[in-house]
């Protein structure tokens, strides 16, 4: 099982339970025994990795079960982008396509993409495409922005400038029918 916080909600099961103890240390150092709930927050310990949470239950005649446990791997590790069409300082005079991809430990939730703090597209999972219109920007610099966010609320981020200049397309060439050809007919 792998999860993204610190504090796990654990459900428990057991018949003739009236209190409950959990801890990390098999020994149960220092860790007294409570109400039993079926439902109940863990708070793991500092630092990623795998942790292991022991618990153990006690009946109203005070009989003792032996710990059961579960192995839980705390992921503390965010979103990576791995990739961002645009780079720092690139000009763009067209509209374009902005791709990225970003992956996580825990999954990946959606990855975002903003133009001067301004949400531009949204798409769900690792991937990212997205026709960026630039003609309704200033002819100016501006700042573009990736957000990954994965299935726990972590989130990686890119940040680069980028040189608006919208130019209009080149005039079309046309190269059928050649220059001074004569045509006399009219069929369809």
């Amino acid at each position: 099982t792998q999860v993204g916080s610190q504090t796990v909600n654990l459900r428990l099961a057991c018949r003739t339970a009236d209190s409950m103890r959990l801890s990390e240390n098999s020994t149960f150092y220092a860790v007294f025994f409570s109400q039993f709930t079926n439902t109940t927050p863990f708070l793991l310990s500092d630092g990623g990795g795998e942790k292991t949470i022991f618990a153990q239950f006690r009946s109203n005649t005070g009989e003792t079960s032996a710990p059961v446990s579960i192995t839980i791997n705390y992921i503390t590790a965010g979103p990576s982008i791995s990739a961002f069409s645009l780079s720092e300082g690139q000009l763009l005079s067209r509209p374009l396509r902005v791709t990225a991809t970003a992956s996580a430990p825990l999954g990946m939730s959606a990855i975002e993409f903003y133009v001067d703090g301004i949400g531009q597209g949204t798409n769900a999972g690792g991937s990212f495409s997205h026709w960026f219109d630039i003609r309704s920007f200033s002819s100016a610099v501006h700042r573009v922005r990736l957000v990954a966010r994965d299935t726990s609320g972590n989130f990686a981020s890119l940040e680069r400038n980028v040189t608006i200049t919208p130019v209009p397309p080149s005039a079309p060439t046309i190269t059928e029918p050649a220059n001074d050809l004569v045509v006399n007919t009219n069929a369809y």
